[in-house]
């Protein structure tokens, strides 16, 4: 794990990922939000054109997410995206390479475009 983000809980980072996954396939970052739930849940949200499509970002299987208070949710969430905007070009690649998020980048493709909240560039 990159050691710029090491400090940093793997659904955190996880976030930061699916974030950028949308950013990369064009989404404006006010599109784009994130959230803790009451049943352990860290969501990274999409709102576009009136549709919302949500990603848990816990591998619940390997992991749970502790709820923390909102403003330390917030706090936590802003410095990881600072660190993530400071990252160099190349790690925050390697990073996102590794993720989740990117292992499942053609089921997120196939359901944003089923969804209609995302056209496939024609070549």
């Amino acid at each position: 794990m990159n050691t710029f983000l090491s400090h940093f809980p793997t659904p955190i980072i996880e976030a930061l990922c699916a974030h950028e996954a949308f950013r990369r396939l064009n989404f404006s970052a006010d599109e784009i939000f994130i959230g803790q739930t009451d049943a352990g849940q860290l969501l990274v949200v999409l709102e576009h054109r009136g549709q919302k499509f949500t990603i848990d970002v816990v591998d619940h299987e390997r992991e749970t997410w502790e709820i923390l208070p909102d403003q330390e949710f917030a706090e936590v969430w802003s410095s990881a995206a600072s660190v993530w905007n400071t990252l160099p070009p190349l790690e925050a690649s390697r990073v996102y390479e590794q993720s989740e998020i990117r292992s499942k980048a053609v089921f997120l493709l196939a359901k944003l475009v089923q969804m209609g909240l995302y056209k496939a560039p024609t070549t």
